[in-house]
């Protein structure tokens, strides 16, 4: 899932993530991330265009947004 973060950070991509929010309810973004420090996530979300402040412990799942492979992501070895 970090690797789809990262992705996002250092290329200005958007990706979907799945969120459990704190009153247990399930969201989907789809949003580009601005900051990692530690645990905490920073994100711009698309639509409604909010700004997200995450723990790591609330991102259940991170993945390209349709019609997005992650071209030009390097391969880590």
């Amino acid at each position: 899932m970090e690797r789809f973060l990262r992705y996002s950070l250092q290329h200005g991509k958007p990706i979907r993530l799945i969120v459990q929010e704190a009153d247990g309810q399930l969201r989907q973004y789809r949003a580009v991330v601005t900051g990692l420090e530690g645990a905490e996530i920073t994100a711009l979300c698309k639509r409604p265009k909010t700004e997200l402040h995450l723990r790591a412990e609330q991102i259940l799942s991170a993945d390209y947004i349709p019609g997005d492979e992650g071209a030009g992501e390097e391969a880590e070895p």
